[in-house]
């Protein structure tokens, strides 16, 4: 790809998917870009609506719950890609998203029956559970 002006770079960036603006700060630093023109890239992108860490919130909570990942999972993954803890619960409180049903949905799909008698297989379906990012409360009250 030819080189593109920090701005048009960033354009290019988001018309492929949501990006936080620290992952475009990063993406930017690599290609040694002056913090300063970073800044302005930013500031023009937001201003124009363009990138906006809320939207990415939004887009990443329903493309992850609807591949049956759980809230825990996302929200790791949203902090790690530069997202704060206040505006992680707000896009959480704003989603309106049944994690209950959404944990059926992925032990039916994994084990087609949510009921078990033997221990072993119990635990065994809790740690994959909790591998998917569910909490102990939920997945103990879709397998009781």
């Amino acid at each position: 790809m030819a080189q593109l002006s920090p701005y048009n770079y960033c354009l290019y960036l988001l018309s492929k998917r949501e990006h936080t603006v620290v992952q475009i700060t990063q993406k930017l630093k690599l290609r040694e870009v002056e913090q300063n023109e970073i800044d302005r890239c930013m500031q023009k992108l937001q201003n124009n609506k363009l990138q906006c860490d809320n939207r990415f919130c939004e887009s990443m909570i329903r493309y992850y719950s609807g591949q049956l990942k759980g809230e825990q999972w996302i929200k790791h993954s949203l902090k790690q890609a530069g997202i704060g803890s206040n505006q992680i619960e707000n896009a959480f409180f704003a989603a309106d998203v049944n994690w209950l049903d959404a944990l059926e949905k992925l032990i039916n799909k994994k084990y087609g029956d949510i009921q078990t008698n033997d221990f072993k297989e119990k635990q065994k379906r809790q740690r994959y559970l909790l591998s998917k990012g569910y909490t102990y409360s939920q997945i103990n009250e879709v397998l009781s």
